[in-house]
């Protein structure tokens, strides 16, 4: 039967994406935080992150190869990030120019991915409005402080916790993330895509998305 012929760099790279898959897959928890709290599951121990970073190196686990001024340099391809706002609503205008991203000229083999990320660091959130509440002038201000210090507390126990006993009801810091990955021709280097593309990709995208 014939064929192409594998080369032995393929092959090394073949053998390296199974062995990451592994570790990933090895890593990887599809039971969300908040019920594997609920079933008295505990976070892992500073001793068992400490030993799993010993077995293995961050930068194996991680999908890219390098990462510099915004851009990700990965094996075979070159992409970039963007952090956005989500949207609680959207107008048939907005719905158009988002619709627009999509429906652009892109390279073949373009990967966009819109992804929302729950954040549970929500520290910094509440910690700014109780900052805002709890100034209520000299006569009022030990009332005021104490006021917003239990809100404060009160909502933080949301982070895993429900805050109601009959519904399902936890905060989280909302982030929409939007990736966009170019495939590299045959035979160059991700590192020799010239900036200026990726640049002009990353301004036009940000553009239609503001």
């Amino acid at each position: 039967m014939g064929g192409e012929r594998i080369s032995l760099s393929d092959k090394v790279s073949i053998y390296y994406n199974k062995i990451a898959g592994k570790v990933k897959a090895g890593l990887m928890n599809d039971i969300p935080p908040g019920l594997a709290y609920r079933r008295g599951e505990a976070s892992p121990s500073l001793k068992e992150v400490e030993a799993l970073s010993r077995r293995y190196t961050l930068s194996s686990i991680l999908p890219y190869e390098c990462y510099e001024d915004g851009v990700y340099y990965n094996r075979d391809s070159v992409g970039f990030m963007l952090l956005c706002m989500p949207a609680t609503s959207l107008s048939p205008t907005e719905l158009r120019v988002l619709n627009g991203i999509f429906n652009n000229n892109h390279k073949p083999n373009t990967i966009i991915q819109v992804s929302l990320y729950p954040d549970t660091n929500i520290e910094g959130i509440l910690d700014s409005w109780y900052e805002s509440k709890h100034n209520g002038g000299e006569l009022f201000a030990e009332m005021f402080e104490l006021m917003a210090s239990n809100r404060r507390d009160y909502l933080s126990s949301a982070k895993w916790e429900s805050l109601f006993s009959d519904q399902s009801l936890i905060l989280r810091d909302f982030k929409l993330i939007i990736s966009y990955t170019i495939p590299v021709q045959k035979g160059l280097s991700p590192v020799e895509v010239p900036k200026e593309e990726i640049d002009y990709l990353k301004r036009a995208l940000d553009f239609e998305i503001k």
